[in-house]
């Protein structure tokens, strides 16, 4: 699970290096630039954030390191020793000073040590700890990458159950688009698992209908651990047992067969938008290609004729289609045709009836 919090950090974080410095650090620079530095391969982990502050004087300019950390059950002296390592190749490389910041995302306070120190030799990292940090800052920011880190701030006595339900009100004031404000609920729901409060987070999730439908988007636990199975009849499956809702899998997928149904985008930016794998996308495409959906709505959105567009649904012209794949459970035909499950289950019964 440590990937996850890693990409959406780097993914929402790395263009706002500004707000970084300042919402975390209170550091107020004219200029960054990044600084590429290749390191060993005996470390394991590359730095997280890794930049130059570029100084009107060039003799002031120094570096800036900071490591995300989603918990700290390792050795108490890791991160620092990780640290102390990393500064000597940045040195030897740069020859400037370094600035290394450690901000800890974790929900138990954290132990790891901030300070080395020997008979010849003192070390210090500084630490950030997001509990710290007013959830108004990011709640504030204006930017939606920055608003879904809120969930991880000092609610201020503030109930957890309201600070989610403002973060998703203010999702849906700066986001245009329907696929953009699944991208930072999915992200929302992904760090809610770091303040235990993922079950409560999904279901406030579920009672906004411009994000998800109820019946789509409740993901259960063991496919949150053991993730989705390969292939589209196993992607879709997989969730579902009785009584179970569909999961964030499905929504996956529901995402993805909208986007090869309705926009020209290549698979892999259906893949990135969609968190899936370009080979799953791939499939459903070429599953997609079986069926007659395109020539169905082609059918539906060409013509002109009023009494001809009355006779052709294009809701259940999508849905007819999406039932010759067997895979499809009606809950996830009824999302992406935009149908409710009960129309979805009065067509399967007439396309028996008609075989």
């Amino acid at each position: 699970m440590a990937q996850d919090y890693d990409k959406i950090v780097k993914e929402n974080l790395k263009p706002n290096i500004d707000a970084l410095l300042e919402f975390f650090f209170n550091m107020k620079v004219a200029k960054t630039q990044p600084l590429n530095i290749r390191l060993q391969h005996t470390i394991e982990k590359e730095p997280d954030f890794l930049f130059k502050v570029i100084e009107e004087k060039p003799k002031k300019d120094y570096a800036v390191q900071v490591e995300f950390q989603a918990s700290d059950k390792e050795h108490e002296n890791y991160i620092l020793y990780r640290c102390i390592l990393y500064k000597g190749l940045i040195l030897f490389r740069e020859r400037i000073p370094l600035r290394q910041f450690v901000v800890y995302m974790g929900n138990e306070p954290p132990r790891m040590k901030t300070e080395y120190k020997d008979d010849y030799t003192t070390h210090k990292i500084e630490l950030i700890n997001f509990k710290s940090i007013d959830y108004h800052f990011f709640l504030s920011s204006g930017r939606p990458e920055l608003v879904v880190f809120a969930i991880l701030a000092d609610y201020k006595n503030q109930n957890p159950t309201a600070v989610v339900e403002e973060i998703i009100a203010e999702f849906q004031k700066l986001v245009a688009g329907e696929l953009e404000i699944q991208k930072y609920a999915s992200q929302l729901r992904v760090l809610s698992r770091l303040r235990k409060f993922e079950h409560q987070t999904i279901k406030i999730i579920n009672k906004m209908p411009k994000i998800f439908h109820a019946e789509d988007d409740v993901y259960y636990q063991q496919g949150i651990e053991k993730g989705v199975e390969k292939g589209m009849e196993k992607g879709m499956e997989k969730g579902m047992e009785k009584g179970e809702k569909i999961g964030e899998a499905n929504q996956a997928n529901i995402s993805a067969i909208k986007m090869l149904l309705k926009t020209d985008f290549s698979i892999a930016l259906i893949a990135e938008l969609a968190g899936m794998e370009k080979s799953f996308v791939s499939d459903l495409k070429k599953q997609l290609n079986k069926t007659s959906i395109k020539s169905a709505l082609a059918k539906y959105q060409n013509t002109d004729d009023k009494n001809e567009r009355a006779n052709v649904d294009e809701s259940k012209a999508i849905a007819l289609e999406l039932l010759k794949i067997r895979s499809l459970s009606d809950e996830v035909i009824a999302r992406i045709a935009d149908l409710n499950v009960k129309a979805v289950l009065t067509l399967r019964k007439r396309q028996k009836k008609t075989k």
